[in-house]
C-alpha cells in the first residue's frame, strides 16, 4: 500500500516480485485497508470492493 497525493482518496497498491513491480492498481482508495482489499481481490483472494 502506498499513499498517493494529499487528498482523502489517495491510497493505491503495487504488487512486487523480487523487488520488481509487476502490477499496479489505481489510486483513489480512502484508506490503506481498502487498497489492501483491492490488491487481495486482484490476486483472487477476496471480494472486490468496487
Amino acid at each position: 500500500m502506498e499513499r498517493r497525493g494529499s487528498r482523502t482518496a489517495g491510497w493505491g497498491w503495487r504488487l512486487t516480485r523480487d523487488d520488481e513491480t509487476f502490477k499496479t492498481g489505481p489510486g483513489g482508495y480512502r484508506s490503506a485497508e481498502e487498497a489492501y482489499a483491492a490488491a487481495q481481490a486482484e490476486l483472487g483472494r477476496g471480494p472486490r470492493l468496487r
